[in-house]
């Protein structure tokens, strides 16, 4: 009896060996940050101010990713400052890119943001379980490059696997 004991918990060290090892290289890939011009965002949406575990917050990403779905559009959010530096507290416009003349009367506003030059970086579905990772690499980007970055992030939702983050560079 014992020695089967020793065995599954052999196996069980085996395995949790691979997942770190599985963990650590996937999170040691390097992730694709670029800069971008973009001809701008319209992104129709409703803006959400308040505790980032709100479940309104969770209903106007569930309601932006229902609308993409239907209308072959791109789930979007643009996030005004950062979570983590404000006790969870989070200011958001969460919403669907679309152009201005389609207007789904879903959504309560519309934001738009004006060509420019911007930060890209590429989510796949190996980060999604760790997306803080991207805005830190991002910062480092911009830092290594004398970039001055804006104050606010744009998150493009393309589907399950695949995200895009912009930030704004500021012209100097």
């Amino acid at each position: 009896m014992r020695v089967s004991n020793k065995f599954i918990l052999i196996g069980i060290a085996v395995i949790l060996a691979f997942v770190a090892i599985y963990q650590y290289l996937k999170t040691s890939t390097p992730l694709e940050i670029e800069i971008k011009n973009t001809n701008g965002f319209v992104v129709q949406g409703n803006y959400f101010e308040g505790d980032w575990k709100d479940d309104q917050i969770k209903k106007n990403h569930l309601l932006a990713d229902s609308i993409a779905k239907q209308k072959g559009l791109i789930s979007t959010a643009i996030y005004y400052n950062d979570p983590n530096e404000d006790d969870g507290f989070i200011k958001a416009f969460i919403g669907v890119n679309a152009p201005k003349d389609e207007l789904n009367p879903v959504f309560e506003e519309i934001r738009i943001i004006e060509k420019g030059s911007f930060l890209s970086g590429k989510i796949s579905n190996d980060y999604f379980s760790i997306p803080q990772r991207i805005y830190l690499e991002m910062e480092d980007f911009a830092k290594d490059k004398s970039i001055e970055i804006g104050e606010f992030s744009i998150e493009q939702y393309f589907s399950d696997t695949l995200m895009y983050v912009y930030i704004p560079i500021v012209s100097k």
